[in-house]
Order: structure tokens, then sequence, then C-alpha cells
């Protein structure tokens, strides 16, 4: 039988009931609920409408795709690092954990990156704060409690992550009193705010 390679965002999968089951979901196969439920709360509508002109090439993945795969990455959490995402490329069975016509190697997902000006991670934050209240109006609960996560990174030394000296420099100055803050509700990304020169991939 031959397999089926359309793209996913045609599929009528949905979410219909959240019900006990005996059944028990073992290693990444909770990723397939995860990407299931991205494509089902019309998030990538609004991604594709915000961040679409980020695909410079036709032959490249869209970017809500590209969005669902690194979601999917963070969910996961087995690697921190861009060069899990060639790793997942050379297991057949992950396209269908995260319902991709293909995946995308760590160069596109650098690239991507490195697209993202002040105004879309401006964009992208304003995103964040939208679902928080979507949720919120979900779910309404009678007490919200905020936390913050915030963590330090030093760069003291030219390396691969800091080539350049002026952002040694900077890293060096104002990275050292100053912390990445992402402001949380329940394990859910509510805003990030990040300086200059950190080295580590936000998770949110």
């Amino acid at each position: 039988m031959a397999k089926d390679t359309s793209i996913p965002e045609k599929k009528k999968e949905q979410i219909h009931a959240i019900q006990a089951t005996d059944d028990q979901l073992t290693t990444r196969s909770c990723l397939s609920f995860f990407a299931i439920y991205l494509r089902s709360i019309q998030l990538l509508p609004i991604i594709e409408r915000l961040f679409g002109k980020l695909r410079k090439n036709k032959k490249g993945l869209p970017i809500p795709e590209l969005f669902v795969q690194v979601l999917s990455f963070f969910m996961d959490g087995t690697s921190r690092h861009l060069t899990g995402f060639d790793q997942l490329k050379k297991e057949e069975s992950y396209l269908d954990v995260v319902g991709s016509e293909r995946l995308a190697s760590s160069h596109a997902i650098n690239r991507f990156f490195g697209a993202f000006s002040h105004c879309r991670v401006y964009l992208f934050r304003r995103l964040l704060q939208d679902l928080f209240i979507w949720r919120l109006k979900l779910t309404k609960p009678p007490v919200i409690i905020l936390g913050i996560d915030t963590a330090k990174f030093f760069c003291t030394r030219r390396s691969v992550a800091c080539p350049s000296r002026s952002e040694i420099r900077y890293v060096k100055q104002s990275m050292q009193n100053k912390n990445p803050l992402a402001n949380v509700h329940t394990c859910q990304g509510v805003d990030n705010s990040s300086q200059k020169g950190s080295v580590a991939i936000p998770s949110w």
C-alpha cells in the first residue's frame, strides 16, 4: 500500500473527546496528540499571517510547519541542540509522529531563527500573550498564578556560539547582570524576554 504523503493540514484530524484509556503511550507517542492539537486550534493560520513572509523559497517548508516541528522539538525535550533535528531526520517514524510531510534540517532551523527581526520577536511575544488570554477565557480559573523562569548565560571566550568580538563584549558587560526572563502560567509560556548574545534557544 502506498504511503500517504499528502499535506497534513488538509487532513481532517481532530480531537473529538478526551476519555480514560488503559493503553499506555511511551517515548514520543504523545507528541502526535500535541501536533494534532496545534493544527486543530486555528493557530497555524495566525502564524502564517504573522510570519509567512519569512519563507524566501517555495521549496522550503511552510512557516507554520516549521513552528509545529520546533514546538514539538521543545515539547520532546530529548535534545537542546540544533543538531537534534538532523538526528530526527534519520528516524522515519518521527514523520508520522508529528504529522509532517518532511522534516527540517538543523541548517533550515538555524536560518529560520536567524530570520527573526526585533519586530517579529515582538509579534511572537504578542502571539504568546494572545494564546494566554484565550486559554484563560476557556478555563476561567478563579485565581491566576504567574511564575518567572530565569537563566543566566556567560561567554568569556571566543567560541562557535559567540564568534564576533562585539557580541562577546556585549555578553560580558551586559549579560552577567541581566537574565533572560520567561513568564510562566501552569507550565505554559506567557512571555519571553532574552537579551542579545544569549547562546541558548528559548523554550517558549
